[in-house]
């Protein structure tokens, strides 16, 4: 055991001597909550050499339950940087996944995102978009995350935060993201240049209003049960038409958007200008809480609720309403891949599936790991190709 008290010993004294450096007030607020958070939690790490590969074992115990997690990740610089082994069983999974405190990939690549209670991310080019809860209020912080340990950056913090490619906001592709956000009634938008977010444009929106996503050139508003927009290039807000419904999603070129409208159970394709329903199927038993995800080409529609996830063609599906596909499965979260395949992620792990699956059987959800409180769980949206 003396090479082990060894490590132990090295590891939290390293730890001790080199806290991460704190860059603005947001990032100080965040460290404050993850010493709170490390108080309720006693943490070990040891390392050992098999063979060529080095493995380090991590095990917390957390105070406030019973429940003992383990990971086992790949051995590196002394830091609060630790790489993982990717899905445990399958190191070729195809999705990147917040989870545990850390993004993990497909090849392993990963950054650590602990303590600093992360949402959702987004993947660019040898960066993270990572969102985090505010440890005093009820609001957001968009961090820059670089893949290569570089100095992390504080883009902003607001209420709410929207993240959408460049094309499906109307912007050039080869720009982007788009991002928009709300503060109180005062909502903005603009474009990650690089490490920098350059503010395109804001207004003042009617009381309740916060962004939801973005369309061609529109910045789609919801109080929760209702939909408005803003167009920037028409000057300030002016609330418009209003449609009753609890989720909008836009297709990837923008110019459309999926829904339940009117709490009815029939899928609706609309008109971001004014809401208008172009096509409409009420056979297909959409909930309104189901999670809509359409593909880049435009050709397809995942509809995910909690126990089974169905894939539509588009636009046949309003002329001949039935599922193309079907999977009994519990989806938390889905999302299309660069390959054109779609991830589903499950409670029991990530789960591949294509256009071409249609007599398939459901596939067994590949485990994620690590798994714990210090983040959410969710898909990581991959933005890398469409910003090179």
């Amino acid at each position: 055991m003396g090479l082990l008290e060894d490590a132990l010993r090295e590891t939290l004294a390293a730890r001790v001597a080199s806290p991460p450096a704190v860059e603005s007030p947001a990032e100080r607020a965040i460290q404050a909550a993850a010493r709170v958070r490390r108080r309720r939690a006693v943490g070990f790490s040891a390392t050992a050499v098999v063979g060529a590969l080095a493995l380090t074992l991590s095990i917390g115990l957390v105070a406030t339950g019973t429940r003992i997690r383990t990971g086992i990740g790949l051995a590196g610089p002394k830091s609060d940087r630790i790489m993982s082994v990717p899905f445990a069983t399958a190191v070729d999974a195809p999705a990147y996944v917040l989870s545990g405190g850390e993004i993990v990939g497909p090849t392993g690549s990963q950054v650590s995102v602990r303590g600093q209670m992360a949402t959702r991310a987004w993947r660019l080019p040898g960066a993270y978009l990572v969102e985090s809860r505010t440890p005093v209020s009820s609001g957001v912080i968009l961090w820059y995350v670089p893949v290569n340990g570089g100095p992390r950056r504080v883009l902003l913090q607001a209420d709410q935060i929207a993240v959408a490619p460049a094309g499906q906001a109307g912007l050039p592709p080869d720009q982007g993201p788009a991002i928009a956000w709300s503060d109180g009634r005062a909502v903005s938008w603009g474009v990650l240049k690089g490490a920098e977010l350059v503010e395109l444009g804001s207004t003042t929106v009617s009381n309740g209003l916060r962004v939801a996503g973005m369309v061609q050139r529109g910045v789609l508003l919801t109080t929760g049960d209702t939909f408005d927009l803003w167009f920037p290039d028409r000057g300030d807000f002016v609330p418009g038409p209003t449609i009753a419904s609890h989720s909008l999603v836009a297709a990837a070129d923008g110019t459309t958007l999926y829904g339940v409208v009117n709490g009815n159970g029939c899928l609706s394709r609309l008109d971001p200008h004014g809401f208008e329903v172009l096509d409409r199927t009420c056979a297909v038993g959409v909930g309104s809480h189901d999670a809509l995800a359409p593909s880049p080409d435009g050709r397809w529609l995942v509809d995910a609720s909690t126990a089974t996830v169905r894939l539509f063609k588009m636009p046949t599906v309003f002329d001949k309403p039935a599922a193309a596909a079907s999977w009994s499965l519990h989806a938390t979260d889905v999302g299309w891949l660069g390959d054109g395949a779609f991830a589903v992620l499950t409670p029991e792990g990530l789960v591949r599936l294509t256009t071409d699956d249609a007599v398939a059987r459901t596939p067994v959800p590949v485990p994620v790991e690590p798994d714990g409180p210090d983040s959410a769980q969710t898909l990581v949206a991959d933005l890398s190709a469409v910003a090179r």
